[in-house]
């Protein structure tokens, strides 16, 4: 369910590996965490896709990965008591 979303990077790896600061404009690889998948509709303050919270969706970025994975792992749990 989890997938990772990557950013493009047009920083060297030279200058990653040496430290140095990005320059303005260069744009930075994350690579995050999420159980996405594509079906993006909130209903009753819940995704209907990955059925996150919208609170959960819109902190995402700002959660931890150990935080991510276990949101990740309780959304597994939620879905498999459902069904």
């Amino acid at each position: 369910m989890a997938k990772l979303v990557d950013a493009s990077d047009s920083k060297s790896d030279a200058a990653r590996r040496a430290g140095s600061s990005p320059a303005l404009g260069t744009r930075i690889t994350m690579k995050i965490t999420t159980p996405c998948v594509g079906r993006c509709r909130i209903e009753n303050d819940v995704c209907v896709g990955c059925r996150r919270t919208a609170e959960q969706i819109t902190s995402w970025i700002d959660y931890t990965e150990d935080h991510r994975k276990q949101v990740i792992e309780d959304l597994k749990k939620q879905r498999a008591n459902s069904e």
